[in-house]
This record gives C-alpha cells, structure tokens and sequence, in this order.
C-alpha cells in the first residue's frame, strides 16, 4: 500500500511539475477586438425588416439559433428558432417594419451582447401606420460555422411621454 501510494505522489508530482502539463500551463486569452463585428451586427439587425418587407420568413430562421429564447415585451417567452418564426410569421399581417438602432456591443469571439433603440412600423385598424418605440438587448452567439446567430432576444416597449 505504502509503496503503491508512494508511486502515486511521484508520479501527480512529476505531472504537476512537467512545464508542458496544459492543466497547468497558462495561456494568454486570444486577443479579441468586438469593434470588428459592428458592421456584421448592424447588417444583421437590418435582417429583421428585410424579413417583414419582403414578407420571407425563411429570414428569421437564420437569424436565430436553434435553441434561442425570445422574449417579446408583454407577451409569452418562446423557445427555439421554429417557435419564433411563427412568432414572426404571425406578425407579417401587421407589422410592416423595424428599424434598430444599435446603442453598445460588449463580448468576446463566441458571445456578444448588443443593446440599442428599436422602431417598428404597425398598420392599424384604419389602414395607416402606427410606430411603436422600444429598447432591445440582443446576444449573438457564434456558431460552428462561423455565423453569429441571436441566442437571447428581448425588447421592452418605450413609453411615449
């Protein structure tokens, strides 16, 4: 037993002071500038109303990941890209438009948060245009593929004073 736990000790002793163990070995983090992605964001925010005007929901399904939650101001939280593109399909017979306006972008390589200023055009019983004001927090997630997808979509109405 001695000796049995005495080669135990040696040997996590000769691993733990190997200079080329990776479990200790530390590594700088990869330097990661999230200014880089503004562009590909705010192309991907205007997804949302090139989906509604050109009345393609096919839009919305590359938008989000697979497992995304979205949760719309006042209303039930939806799981999963299939649940909010019904979501999105539903809206197309009334909501014409939105518009973002992206306010800060904070992340790394995998994980990116975005918040800003949203614009949604509506047709109202009368045929015309309402607009609807809110403030949105997106996270985009990249994917294997390289793609950044949204994995949390949230928006909260902005009050009209």
């Amino acid at each position: 037993m001695k000796k049995t736990l005495f080669i135990f000790v040696t040997l996590l002793s000769f691993r733990c002071a190997n200079p080329k163990n990776d479990a200790v070995q530390k590594t700088e983090p990869e330097a990661f500038d999230v200014t880089a992605l503004k562009p590909l964001i705010i192309e991907n925010g205007k997804r949302w109303g090139e989906a509604l005007q050109t009345k393609d929901a096919s839009i919305f399904m590359d938008l989000y990941d697979v497992n995304a939650h979205y949760l719309p101001n006042g209303d039930i939280a939806l799981n999963g890209n299939t649940a909010i593109m019904e979501y999105w399909k539903a809206s197309m017979s009334f909501l014409t438009d939105i518009q973002l306006e992206m306010e800060t972008l904070e992340g790394n390589k995998q994980l990116v948060y975005e918040t800003g200023k949203g614009l949604a055009l509506t047709l109202n019983q009368t045929g015309g245009i309402d607009t609807l004001r809110y403030k949105y927090v997106n996270v985009w997630k990249r994917g294997a593929d390289g793609k950044y997808r949204v994995v949390i979509d949230i928006y909260n109405d902005i009050k009209e004073p």
